[in-house]
């Protein structure tokens, strides 16, 4: 030990080798354990197991993995990469995803509305809202179709039974009406 309680190692190995941290659970010796951490002669630092920080992980560059990451908050919030599937969940909160710091472009709402945002740090209001009945929008909704669809742009309504469709501000040919 040093002052100020250190424990330094050090390899004066400058092209390969590294430093190995090994550990056994059997009396075998230490050059059979398996290498539990990795630090090459250029400072990249291999993990093999589980890294467990109390007090917090902070991270200052990109975050790579040839397998699944999660990250859990004490809430239980997560975001797992599993294979093909991304997942994002809350723990029971609104979950929102944002292009820019303090403007929503997504809210999902726990056992509730989804919503859809365009440019949300101007315009609070959603756009496209889910609902247990349908969805509601708020604004101008625009139907085209282009190619060999261009003849197929429509708004159809089907009802069973009785109903009322309403509408206000809609110009349509005479032609186009069924």
């Amino acid at each position: 030990f040093l002052a100020n309680y250190e424990f330094n190692i050090a390899s004066s190995v400058v092209t390969a080798g590294g430093i190995n941290f090994r550990t056994s659970t059997t009396n075998s010796g230490y050059l059979t354990a398996p290498v539990r951490m990795n630090i090459t002669p250029s400072g990249q630092i291999t993990m093999y197991g589980n890294v467990d920080c109390n007090s917090g992980l902070d991270v200052t560059g990109a975050i790579n993995s040839t397998g699944n990451i999660n990250l859990t908050s004490t809430g239980a919030s997560k975001i797992i990469n599993n294979n093909d599937n991304f997942f994002v969940q809350a723990s029971g909160g609104t979950l929102y995803l944002q292009a820019v710091n303090d403007e929503n472009g997504v809210k999902i709402h726990p056992n509730d509305k989804v919503e859809l945002f365009f440019d949300g740090g101007t315009y609070g209001t959603a756009k496209l809202a889910t609902s247990a009945t349908g969805v509601d929008v708020n604004g101008i909704l625009g139907v085209s179709a282009t190619g060999a669809n261009a003849s197929n742009a429509a708004i159809k309504v089907n009802v069973s039974g009785s109903a009322t469709v309403s509408y206000t501000h809609l110009t349509l040919p005479t032609s186009d009406l069924v």
